[in-house]
């Protein structure tokens, strides 16, 4: 029976270990990382064009346009960029979380009447730094488990050395 019982808690131990070994190697202790050539924006990267573009849309809100065009934004840039590129670069940005956006619905007035067809339209941009980054906050929860992990290992380092004596 003593001998089960140690063995149990020597696998625990070893385990404990292994697992732990295991989270250690995946702790995240970098800074976010950035191409070259690219803006770091509230730890994000982000093209110059894309960045250009969160430039213009916060100087548009600062502004008190709070649901600028994409022609607005055009002519705020004054670079000769196009309407579908800021569509493009707008979504970017939004994919990575540095800007958002509230919808209205919008019916589409052509020479015909529109149908009765609807349209979605972007109102009230917000600039606001982005939620924690994934790894981070992966790195955070491994960090607790190892401690966790940590604890557990020394309680059976204990409980083998009493047994033990």
């Amino acid at each position: 029976m003593l001998f089960s019982v140690m063995r149990t808690t020597l696998d625990v131990q070893a385990g404990l270990e292994v697992f732990k070994n295991l989270l250690d190697k995946h702790v995240v202790t970098q800074q976010p990382k950035n191409r070259k050539g690219n803006f770091l924006v509230h730890g994000v990267s982000v093209s110059p064009r894309q960045y250009a573009t969160y430039l213009a849309l916060k100087g548009l809100v600062t502004a008190g346009n709070h649901s600028p065009s994409y022609e607005a934004i055009v002519n705020w840039r004054a670079d000769g960029s196009k309407v579908g590129g800021i569509y493009t670069q707008i979504h970017s940005l939004r994919k990575k979380g540095l800007i958002s956006w509230e919808t209205k619905p919008s019916p589409i007035r052509n020479g015909s009447g529109g149908g009765g067809m609807v349209a979605q339209q972007h109102i009230r941009y917000q600039l606001s730094p982005p939620p924690q980054s994934v790894g981070v906050a992966i790195s955070d929860v491994i960090e607790r488990m190892s401690a966790t992990i940590e604890r557990e290992l020394a309680t059976a380092t204990e409980a083998i050395n009493k047994v033990a004596c």
